[in-house]
């Protein structure tokens, strides 16, 4: 499989959106009425709630892939890095076999930290920007530099433009349905190339 079906369906989802937010015919001029702008900002919001569950599911299969290998006893570099990115300090090591109060074993160790990233996955991330692309993927062992670096500005520029959207009475500018399109084009063309690693990467 070349790609996830997670990618397959934020395809069909953008096109949705656009079917429905969007016009059937763009404005030769480029000009076009308020309505069509604030339907071209609803389509924005909408696209990046869309982008943000993408990154999300994604980090989540990589999590149950990796974790269902280590019940075979396979050690997948997700779970060596889940464990290496571990936010909080693990226990200290116990200084005899009857230490209870230090004793942590390796399967309470990964299971923490696997219940960590979770957890920070479904409750504490919010955004495509960057720092949360970061947080989300170099815990599962993803190197910085398999991540484009076009593709983490692209999405911090557009989870930026979408904070502006959805915090103000008023955008500070008209985006065109053009350059919605293209916009979303371009991250949806980087995020592909993503997608396809990961399904080398990780096997899933």
């Amino acid at each position: 499989m070349a790609h996830t079906n997670l990618f397959e369906n934020l395809k069909k989802r953008n096109n949705a959106l656009k079917k429905a937010l969007l016009p059937a015919h763009l404005s030769p001029t480029g000009n076009y009425k308020d309505s069509t702008y604030e339907k071209v900002r609803a389509y924005e919001v909408l696209i990046h709630a869309e982008l943000e569950y993408y990154f999300e599911q994604l980090a989540e299969e990589i999590m149950q892939s990796a974790w269902k290998k280590w019940t075979t006893n396979i050690a997948t570099k997700a779970i060596v890095a889940l464990v290496a990115y571990r936010e909080k300090n693990p226990m200290a090591l116990p200084e005899s076999a009857n230490d209870q109060k230090k004793k942590e074993d390796l399967k309470k160790r990964v299971n923490d930290a696997y219940t960590e990233h979770n957890k920070y996955i479904h409750s504490q991330n919010h955004g495509i920007k960057e720092k949360n692309i970061l947080a989300l993927f170099l815990p599962l062992g993803i190197e910085l530099d398999s991540i484009d670096n076009n593709l983490l500005i692209a999405l911090d520029s557009f989870g930026s433009d979408r904070g502006q959207i959805a915090h103000s009475t008023r955008a500070m500018q008209n985006v065109t349905p053009e350059d919605a399109i293209s916009t979303v084009q371009s991250i949806l063309s980087l995020i592909e190339a993503f997608d396809k690693f990961i399904v080398q990467e990780c096997a899933i």
